[in-house]
């Protein structure tokens, strides 16, 4: 079941009908995690792994997956019994968050974190708050996750980040680099510290030039939820089409974006809400979110599907 939760979300979803399945809230279920971060943050000392990284998928999701998407991690990520989409691994393999809520239930942060040569159960979140918590990214270099969160008594979700220091997931802050002065949603970051978003008129990013945040650009693609490649040679996105949702594909020549051009119909299911796309750090797995008949699981697929739209 869908619903807005606030009459300002309504009108922005009017504006952006492309994403308006992603604004959704019921009744809180989720538990209550503790208010200071000192019990509960993730400790990478307790962790051994002397695998490759190969291995470490395997020992979560046995067969990594071809070139035809299939359900990431059914029954652990991906359950009958709530929404998943959005998730974000770490580039070393050894965090993996995601976005989950209970099917009459609100957005929460999950986690599972690779301990001892195995997955942790999925829980929410060490770095969580009892409160709406949703679309995780981890930068390339795994040193800091953006979220979207109505912590705080927001009434509207606005972006934290939590940075890695030491082994552990620090306290998440109120992010201070310009994405919260005005409306943004599912972040993305390039090695070069640029940030990509959805803003109120498609996508936006916010340049990382000489130790400093520049102000907020319109990139000049209708989209939402942009994926930006570390070296920003191409850009994920999905975009509305009737009542649907699909993925496409932009790349980038000599500074300037060519046309996008919208993924096959084994990503993009006809009639169905295909978003969230992201490719892990090391480039090796596709990631995205689909949605049929109102749940939603996380579908993985190699990422060398993509090379059929390099031009």
């Amino acid at each position: 079941m869908k619903t807005n939760f606030t009459s300002r979300r309504m009108f922005i979803v009017s504006l952006l009908s492309f994403f308006a399945f992603m604004l959704i809230s019921c009744e809180s279920s989720a538990l209550k995690t503790s208010a200071t971060i000192t019990s509960t943050v993730v400790d990478t000392t307790q962790t051994t792994v002397t695998s490759t990284s190969s291995s470490i998928i395997d020992q979560l999701f046995s067969d990594e997956p071809g070139i035809i998407p299939q359900i990431f991690a059914p029954n652990f990520i991906s359950t009958d019994a709530n929404h998943e989409f959005a998730g974000t691994f770490s580039p070393d393999y050894k965090y993996y968050f995601f976005t989950r809520r209970a099917l009459e239930g609100n957005n929460r942060l999950f986690f599972t974190e690779y301990i001892d040569g195995s997955w942790t159960q999925p829980e929410l979140s060490p770095i969580s708050e009892d409160v709406e918590e949703f679309e995780p990214f981890i930068t390339p270099n795994g040193t800091t996750m953006y979220f979207g969160s109505m912590r705080d008594n927001h009434d509207d979700y606005v972006f934290y980040q939590s940075t890695f220091v030491n082994g552990n997931w620090q306290t998440p802050v109120y992010v201070e680099n310009g994405l919260n002065q005005e409306f943004a949603m599912y972040v993305s970051v390039s090695n070069l510290g640029n940030i990509y978003f959805t803003g109120l008129n498609g996508i936006y990013v916010i340049k990382y030039i000489n130790g400093e945040f520049q102000s907020r650009e319109a990139v000049g693609i209708h989209g939402s939820h942009p994926y930006i490649a570390p070296d920003e040679s191409y850009m994920l996105f999905d975009r509305q089409v009737g009542t649907a949702n699909y993925i496409y594909i932009v790349f980038k020549s000599q500074g300037y974006w060519g046309t996008p051009r919208k993924l096959g119909s084994d990503i993009n299911l006809y009639g169905a809400e295909q978003i969230c796309a992201s490719v892990t750090s090391d480039g090796k797995y596709l990631f995205f979110s689909r949605f049929v008949s109102g749940t939603s699981d996380i579908f993985w697929v190699d990422a060398d599907y993509l090379d059929q739209y390099r031009y």
